[in-house]
């Protein structure tokens, strides 16, 4: 049995740590980096196939151009209220982001916190396979224009601590449910700064609140995470 990681960042754990522990363990992941950080000191878990390698100017920092170099998606990309740069310019850069991701055909992992609708409406001039929308806290009207579309929901460690994260659940019954650590993230109610292994946590978390076998939930999972990243499923082992 595998668990996947949709979104995580590159940690401070080394590789010596994380690729037994990781094999062990059974998880594979996604880590987001952006153009100021190197991929190479993910090159040894990219090789054993334990991770899947993603590029993008996230909206908090904009500077520069993207560059892709053999990595495996774009991310993490998206728009939010909160950052210093007009939303207008976000969305120039977001919107160029998806423009290579549609002419690759690539997976894309989303930020859209404060602006679920306005990313929604950038991604509907765009022919994507394999969309993200990590952490999502959008309205109920955003989850339906999001599913209606095929878009993966994405939810994190909350889910173990948090009853009003657990909505986004629903998004199991549709197939559209993907997992996520976002690490390293400090996590105040667990008392934990997140790698990828606690993606199990997480796993368990969600099973119970769904009442499901925690195997059959697995499985489910799979075939998400799988659909998901689509034609990149031969640089995962599984």
């Amino acid at each position: 049995m595998l668990l996947y990681d949709a979104h995580s960042h590159q940690t401070s754990v080394e590789n010596s740590v994380m690729v037994p522990n990781m094999e062990r363990a059974g998880i594979r992941a996604v880590v987001c980096i952006t153009p100021d950080e190197e991929a190479g000191r993910l090159s040894a878990m990219r090789e054993k196939g334990l991770t899947l390698v993603f590029k993008g100017l996230h909206p908090s920092n904009l500077k520069g151009g993207l560059e892709i170099r053999g990595e495996d998606g774009i991310g993490e990309i998206g728009m939010d209220p909160s950052y210093e740069a007009d939303m207008a310019f976000q969305r120039r850069i977001f919107e160029s982001q998806l423009e290579i991701a549609e002419r690759r055909n690539e997976p894309v992992s989303i930020h859209s916190r404060g602006a679920t609708s306005l990313v929604l409406s950038a991604l509907s001039s765009y022919r994507l396979n394999g969309v993200l929308l990590h952490w999502f806290d959008g309205t109920e009207s955003d989850f339906e224009q999001a599913v209606q579309h095929g878009y993966y929901i994405g939810a994190g460690p909350p889910l173990i601590y948090n009853k009003r994260i657990r909505k986004n659940l629903k998004a199991h019954q549709h197939g559209l449910l993907l997992l996520e650590t976002d690490a390293p993230v400090f996590y105040g109610p667990l008392n934990v700064t997140s790698s990828q292994l606690l993606i199990a946590s997480v796993y368990f978390a969600a099973a119970n609140s769904l009442k499901l076998d925690f195997n059959d939930f697995a499985d489910d999972e799979a075939r998400a995470f799988l659909g998901y990243i689509g034609s990149k499923q031969g640089q995962i082992r599984q």
